[in-house]
């Protein structure tokens, strides 16, 4: 699971650094997404990301379970060695928001009715639309959730952690979930304000 969420996560970096490419204008992007959907075997490597995230949810939803199912009865008294923060917590929730938001922008954005005009129309068209905009945000917020406690969770599964690195590898994590999502933040509120026209 540690590898298939830090494969999302790096993922989530290419793909913020070719949606940062709308705010420079219609051109840019347009013509980013020109390259992008010239690649040979696009949609096999669409096939097997999607796979990748299918696998990360699967593992998380069979993970939850196996932990339900080990011990039914809760405990009186909850206490380890490390305190659980909030994120480690809301794990399967924002998970499972993420897989409802995932589902919403891949049909939003490839499918929906505005996905026969040009690339940044469409998308400009569509973060112009308040609730699409609300959506996003609500599916961000979990997605940076999930990731202050889902990156370090992968190093420390990965045998990364140690004393002597762990206070700025937390801080690493911490400041990775929150630039990619606030990218995105940025995107989605940078057409809803107007700033990006409808070309």
């Amino acid at each position: 699971m540690a590898l298939t969420g830090l494969g999302a996560f790096v993922f989530l970096i290419f793909h913020l650094g070719g949606n940062l490419l709308s705010l420079k204008g219609p051109a840019a992007y347009n013509e980013y997404a020109r390259r992008l959907h010239s690649i040979p075997g696009l949609p096999l490597i669409e096939a097997a990301l999607g796979a990748l995230f299918l696998i990360h949810i699967a593992y998380g939803i069979v993970i939850s379970l196996l932990n339900a199912s080990a011990r039914p009865i809760p405990y009186v008294l909850k206490k380890s060695a490390e305190p659980r923060t909030a994120p480690a917590n809301s794990m399967i929730f924002t998970g499972l928001i993420i897989f409802a938001y995932m589902a919403y922008h891949v049909y939003t954005m490839a499918y929906g009715p505005r996905s026969v005009v040009p690339v940044y129309q469409h998308v400009s068209e569509a973060f112009h639309d308040p609730w699409i905009a609300v959506i996003y945000l609500v599916g961000l917020g979990a997605l940076a959730w999930h990731l202050l406690y889902g990156l370090f969770s992968a190093l420390t599964t990965l045998g990364l952690r140690h004393p002597r690195h762990d206070a700025w590898l937390n801080v690493a994590c911490v400041a990775g979930a929150l630039l990619i999502t606030l990218g995105f933040i940025l995107i989605v509120i940078w057409f809803w304000a107007g700033f990006g026209g409808a070309s």
